[in-house]
């Protein structure tokens, strides 16, 4: 019997067993197995842990609850039936005795519809009867398929990262891929790579699918043999005609356990859809195998992006779920960093190729630019010698020849430099390796500078034992050539950068490695070099910024030069240096001849000593006629110590007056026409003493540096009409000297003309003008003279706004003077004093009151501004005193006011008091006379009392209206605000003068419009209603919104705007 499968079922197994009909087994019935087999069977059925028993000859099956997870469908169907899956391991146990564990078995399971690789840890254990053979075997196991899957993945993953050191480009990054895929075959049992391409010489929407790798590639072997199951998959793939025309709409649902997957039906590889979907698809192939399509996008140089489509097979045998996908991914994105990695070596090959050509065509124009600068310069020298050979010494000429026959042997120099490094740096350099006494050739070459250092100022030490080339041992190959450059640089630049202390040249020998070398030591002790700098001073063209030193002049590759020259011997070049104290630079050179190439050394070579003669004196004539400029500037035009100038501790912080009137008046109006003074600035002696012939119609001062001309500055007694100043300079160049200038008032408006080669948008803003060298002799002087006038021009200008500036300042402070109550007599003094601080030549005279009488000296006239500031003082003295007499009116008149308005506010205060009191005795008055009213009096009684009514009544209203005055004068009278009738105020009013215009035979006649008027109106009718001898003028009429007290017509009305009612009265009375 069986029972359906149940995992919820805790006695399911239990029951199966139990009701199996095991009599119709080999087992027989249940009852009579061995107890040892019913023990186990019972421990099985109890335990937690996946158990199965496999008992009798034939090794039926039995499993415990724990273990359907793990056979799933094939449960309960497998209860009991023979299972042969083991059968080798078994016999081995039966034949033994002996138990086995088992790591990491495989098994090959149809547990949920397909045939599934399962992994598990088990233990098989005999089952004895008591004579002691086997009767069953008890396996214990634990499934581990996931756990294998995960390690064989993750070592995939970890060789990925491990191998993408050998990547060299795009191509080699896909079969490096495709070696890894290849080991792991378990999980993806193929792959491919395509590029997604755009069609050369197509539109931009033109695509091809370019086969790069597959894991069916070998190594040489040509062409690749892809399964029968496989689509059609040539090397390239149409996505613009052939894959594009393809239908992809039939997908087949696969189902493993209780999951559902989805797959393409397709005939080729749907490449097309992936990039259009974005997304990676599942396919279904020939013969039912599994692939998957992922897409990556790789990053290229100009913004581009090459889309990669990676097609991986499934293994059948596991379910292509989550995980199974993850790790397809991670695949996917180690592709990507595979093509970005092996993209960015490619571009840096490139680069480096496009880096190499630049080099060499550098190399090849250095090569002809410095031929051909080597011919035009020896047509120039040869012919140069034979005019100054011929020329008299005395020629005024001579100078010029001598200026001209130093710079070409200097631009020789530069060419000769230039053209050995593009040697070295193409690897043409004609070396000749020749045994040579070192110490001899070391010697006669640095003692060559022993009376420039002298002639300097400084000491120069050789320390070159007698001795020395015995204590070598064996012989030295140099090349003659190089290390005389290397010496004569070395050298040169000891003395350039040295101002105090001395130079010494060590030959010694010492060990480094293990290996006995020859140290060439150059010492100086001059202004070091900072220690950023150290790492970089061997780098071509590198310069250390701010270094004082005698020159700025050179290339920047000389010691570039030395080190590639030591390399080639097969050495090396160390430095140390402190700032101010000193550097040192030693040279290693190799003892034999083992560490140099065997072409290049030359046995028995002697060399013609004529030439080599000539070659080394040209050499050392083009060094020490560099050195020699040295020689000017270190006499009055160089500093004598190296201190920090600066021009901020001058006694002027403005501009002084005095010196710039004296200039403006005297030849402002043709600053040309005096001899004008120029400081000129410059390292380079000849382009100094070459302008100071040339600009002999200015006064001319010399500087060496920009820290010189600080210090010619502040000995001058009055500051230069113009500065000219090249830019590249030691100590302080150009920019630095021009910045120093404009940050201090004094000199912040001399003119400043830059000269160099290297004229840029700095030195356009700030300086006053700028020549590119080489310049005319014309153009310069025309530049100087224009500038000069400018700055006399601007100087005029300065000078009269500083003095319109202290006038507006005295013309102000007279003013405070005479409004501040000073005496007249004080204030003319005051003015007297100013005016002669400022006009000194002008004598004043202020014996009488209120005048001041101004004198010039004899034969002397007027000048405009003068008179222009004298009548400024004039008519501010009088604008001033005018202002103050209108002041004290002011101040009069606001005491009047005043006063008239204590008065005003006492009559006020009275006529209200006044009104009060008289109002206390009316009111009894009318009070007593309105109580006749009802008493029996006879006419003429009755007229008195009406007269006395009216009368009283007359003098109450006087009185009333006099309290009002009061009020309204004092600010304090208040009106109601209420409600009330006009129509009805109207109709009172006529009939209060009706009676007496009658009498008096007047006609009254009231006229207005009841539509354009409002009924009611929200005011005080007490203030405006007319009684007898009054009349109201004008009334406000403000808007009112309902309100609940009044009837229903005026609930209805309501006031929507502010208006103005004027009641106008006129009668046709005398007038």
């Amino acid at each position: 019997m069986s029972l359906p499968y149940n995992d919820d079922s805790k006695n399911d197994v239990s029951n199966i067993i139990y009701n199996y009909d095991w009599s119709k087994t080999s087992l027989g019935p249940i009852e009579s197995w061995e107890p040892a087999v019913k023990n186990a069977l019972n421990l099985c059925l109890q335990s937690a842990i996946p158990m199965s028993l496999y008992l009798g000859p034939d090794w039926l099956y039995l499993y415990n609850n724990a273990s359907i997870p793990i056979i799933k469908i094939k449960h309960p169907h497998a209860m009991g039936k023979p299972d042969r899956m083991f059968d080798s391991i078994f016999e081995n146990i039966r034949r033994t005795g002996k138990g086995l564990i088992k790591n990491d078995q495989l098994i090959e399971s149809l547990r949920d519809g397909y045939l599934e690789d399962v992994y598990i840890n088990c233990s098989f254990s005999p089952i004895f009867k008591p004579d002691g053979t086997i009767c069953g075997i008890l396996k214990i196991y634990q499934e581990i398929t996931q756990n294998v899957l995960n390690t064989r993945r993750l070592k995939t993953i970890d060789e990925f990262g491990r191998r993408i050191s050998e990547i060299k480009s795009l191509e080699n990054a896909c079969n490096i891929m495709m070696n890894v895929l290849s080991d792991n075959n378990k999980d993806i049992p193929y792959a491919l790579i395509y590029f997604i391409e755009h069609k050369l010489n197509t539109g931009s929407k033109s695509q091809i699918a370019r086969l790069i790798a597959t894991t069916f590639d070998e190594v040489g072997k040509e062409g690749r043999l892809f399964p029968d199951c496989f689509p059609e998959t040539p090397e390239i793939i149409d996505l613009t005609t052939k894959d594009a025309n393809q239908n992809y709409d039939t997908y087949i649902e696969l189902k493993r356990g209780t999951a559902t997957y989805s797959f393409l039906k397709c005939d080729s590889w749907p490449i097309s859809l992936v990039i259009k979907e974005g997304k990676n698809i599942k396919v279904f192939l020939k013969d039912e195998p599994q692939a998957v399509l992922l897409l990556t996008k790789v990053p290229l140089s100009g913004g581009q992006i090459l889309p990669v489509i990676l097609i991986c097979g499934l293994n059948q045998r596991h379910a292509p779920d989550e995980n199974y996908m993850e790790f397809l991914q991670l695949v996917t994105n180690k592709l990507g960093t595979y093509l970005h990695y092996g993209n960015s070596i490619e571009e840096e090959k490139k680069r480096s190729k496009i880096l190499a050509d630049l080099n060499y065509q550098k190399d090849m124009f250095f090569q002809g630019i410095s031929h051909e600068f080597k011919t035009q310069l020896t047509l120039m020298l040869s012919p140069l010698d034979e005019v100054i050979n011929i020329c008299p010494k005395e020629a005024p000429i001579m100078s010029l020849l001598q200026i001209i026959r130093r710079n070409t042997h200097r631009l020789l120099k530069l060419i000769n430099i230039l053209l050995q490094f593009s040697n070295i740096e193409s690897d043409q350099s004609n070396v000749r390796y020749r045994e040579t006494n070192i110490a001899e050739f070391t010697r006669e070459l640095v003692s060559d500078f022993e009376k420039m250092a002298k002639t300097l100022g400084l000491g120069y030490i050789i320390d070159i034992p007698e001795e020395f080339n015995q204590a070598v041992s064996d012989n030295v190959y140099l090349d003659h050539d190089m290390f005389e450059t290397i010496v004569f640089n070395l050298c040169s630049n000891a003395l350039k950068h040295t101002w105090n202390g001395h130079v010494k040249i060590r030959l010694y020998i010492d060990y480094r490695d293990e290996k006995k070398m020859i140290v060439l030591e150059v010492i100086d002790t001059g202004v070091g070099i900072p220690e950023t700098a150290l790492p970089n001073i061997f780098q071509r063209f590198y310069r250390v910024e701010s270094q004082s030193s005698r020159s700025h002049e050179g290339t920047g590759i000389g010691l570039a030069i030395v080190k590639e020259l030591i390399t080639l011997h097969g050495g090396d070049i160390t430095v140390t240096s402190i700032v101010n104290k000193g550097t040192t630079f030693k040279c290693w050179f190799p003892i034999g001849c083992k560490h140099l190439p065997a072409d290049k050394i030359h046995f028995n070579d002697i060399e013609n000593p004529i030439i080599h003669g000539q070659e080394s004196y040209t050499n050392k004539q083009l060094y020490l006629e560099e050195s020699s400029q040295w020689l000017k500037n270190s006499t009055s035009e160089t500093k004598e110590v190296m201190d920090q100038l600066s021009i901020n501790n001058w006694e002027a912080d403005k501009i002084l007056t005095k010196e710039i009137m004296i200039n403006s008046f005297t030849s402002m109006d043709d600053p040309v026409g005096k001899k004008c003074q120029v400081l000129l600035v410059d390292d380079n002696i000849d382009m100094r003493d070459y302008l100071t012939d040339l600009l002999k119609e200015f006064d001319i001062y010399r500087a060496c540096d920009g820290q010189d001309a600080l210090k010619v500055l502040k000995k001058l007694k009055k500051l230069p009409d113009l500065i000219l100043s090249d830019v590249m300079m030691p100590n302080m160049n150009g920019y630095e000297l021009l910045d120093e200038l404009r940050s201090n008032k004094k000199t912040q408006f001399i003119p400043i003309i830059l000269l160099s080669a290297k004229a840029d948008v700095e030195s356009k803003l700030k300086a006053d003008d700028y020549l590119i060298k080489p310049f005319s002799a014309r153009e310069l002087i025309t530049r100087i003279r224009s500038n000069i006038k400018l700055s006399f021009l601007r100087r005029k200008i300065i000078f009269e706004q500083c003095k319109q500036e202290e006038t507006k300042q005295l013309l102000f402070s007279i003013s405070n003077k005479i409004l501040s109550g000073l005496s007249m007599k004080e204030t003319l003094q005051y003015i007297v004093k100013e005016i002669h601080h400022r006009l000194p030549k002008i004598r004043l005279n202020n014996d009488f009151w209120g005048w001041i009488i101004a004198y010039r000296p004899p034969n002397s006239i007027w000048f405009d501004f003068e008179i222009e500031l004298l009548e400024q003082v004039s008519n501010q003295i009088s604008l001033a005193i005018t202002h103050a007499e209108l002041l004290e009116e002011n101040i009069v008149k606001k005491i009047q006011i005043k006063a008239a308005e204590a008065a005003n506010f006492a009559k006020s205060q009275i006529l209200a008091n006044t009104s009060h009191e008289l109002r206390t005795p009316l009111g009894a008055i009318v009070g007593i006379l309105s109580s006749f009213e009802s008493s029996n009096l006879t006419s003429e009684q009755r007229d008195m009392i009406d007269i006395l009514s009216h009368s009283s009544e007359i003098v109450l209203s006087i009185v009333k209206d006099i309290l009002d005055a009061a009020k309204l004068e004092a600010h304090k009278i208040t009106l109601a605000s209420r409600t009330f009738d006009l129509y009805e105020l109207m109709d009172n009013t006529i009939e209060i003068f009706e009676k007496e215009a009658g009498d008096k035979k007047i006609e009254i006649i009231v006229n207005y419009d009841m539509d354009a008027l409002p009924k009611y109106v929200k005011s005080d009718p007490d203030r405006i209603k007319f009684e007898k001898g009054e009349i109201g003028l004008k009334i406000l009429i403000q808007s009112q919104k309902i309100i609940d007290e009044i009837d229903e017509i005026k609930e209805s009305t309501t006031y929507n705007q502010k208006a103005n009612l004027l009641i106008e009265l006129y009668d046709t009375g005398i007038g």
